[in-house]
């Protein structure tokens, strides 16, 4: 019988969504006034400026550096539209994450626990969280402290993809060599706790917006319409 979600939690749960919703669309909003005011506007001022250059020099003078920089420049306009829906979609993981984070690390700690105690064996052939079970059987256990919805769900699917349970396996064996271990018995606690620390150290670094590519296209955005400058020079 499946568990019923507590209203509290319920609740919660449909105010983190649209608060990650309002971050998401913020993220597109910035995109698409980037993508404006410096991809499109750079794009066209350049254009206006090439074209007066071609008209006051012989032909074949500017060679094709400029049209480079101007193809160069138009692809910062669509370039700048995805980066907007990549900051958002990390704005809006990163407030889930921070909500639910420390909810969600113990609970799938246990479930990866009992099922590598369950296959002591096979385990060594997980690659990854998502092939240990899937996301409805993970969020079905996640019920009753955060609900189901699409964005814990969200959340989930994205942890099982990257935790990488290959490795940790093999750090935790090495810990447990190192200190006289052998195999987890049934129901240990300190591999619960190892994989609940694992676990929140992927969710934190699922929760960091990425705003190393914005300011790294911003830099060669630059980079590219001061170099087309240079080759219109009189």
């Amino acid at each position: 019988m499946a568990e019923e979600v507590p209203k509290g939690a319920l609740g919660s749960a449909l105010r983190t969504g649209a608060s990650a919703g309002v971050s998401m669309m913020g993220g597109i909003a910035l995109g698409v006034a980037l993508a404006f005011a410096l991809g499109l506007l750079s794009t066209v001022y350049y254009l206006v400026l090439w074209s007066s250059a071609k008209a006051a020099l012989p032909a074949d003078a500017l060679g094709a550096g400029p049209v480079v920089v101007l193809v160069l420049l138009a692809l910062t306009i669509p370039a700048y539209f995805f980066m907007g829906m990549n900051l958002g979609r990390g704005m809006a993981l990163a407030k889930v994450v921070r909500r639910y984070g420390h909810t969600l690390a113990q609970p799938l700690a246990d479930q990866l626990a009992t099922r590598i105690e369950a296959l002591p064996a096979a385990h060594r052939t997980f690659h990854r969280g998502a092939d240990v079970f899937s996301v409805d059987a993970a969020v079905e256990k996640l019920k009753p402290p955060v609900g189901d919805g699409a964005v814990v769900r969200k959340v989930v699917g994205m942890l099982m993809d990257r935790l990488p349970l290959s490795a940790l396996m093999q750090e935790w064996g090495e810990t447990r060599a190192a200190h006289g271990g052998g195999e987890a018995l049934p129901g240990d606690p300190a591999l619960r706790s190892f994989l609940a620390t694992r676990i929140q150290q992927t969710l934190d670094s699922m929760a960091s917006p990425g705003l190393t590519w914005l300011g790294a296209l911003l830099a060669v955005h630059a980079i590219v319409f001061g170099a087309g400058l240079w080759l219109l020079r009189s």
